[in-house]
């Protein structure tokens, strides 16, 4: 996507290193926009989606 908002918020989700987020944000906003979702209930999804990396990633670490 070329959209100059889209590429702002990817470069900040980056910077901020929030590495699951960028991930996952064509693919939510895609089904927000399917499904009606509210902003919250869509900042709700990529946040728990950045959770779920960060819990699977620290629990890979902690079995090495």
């Amino acid at each position: 996507m070329t959209d100059p908002l889209y590429q702002r918020l990817q470069l900040a989700l980056k910077t901020l290193s929030l590495t699951a987020m960028p991930l996952q944000l064509d693919h939510l906003a895609q089904q927000a926009a399917a499904q009606h979702w509210s902003a919250l209930e869509f900042l709700d999804a990529l946040t728990q989606a950045e959770l779920a990396a960060r819990t699977e990633q620290h629990t890979r670490r902690a079995m090495r």
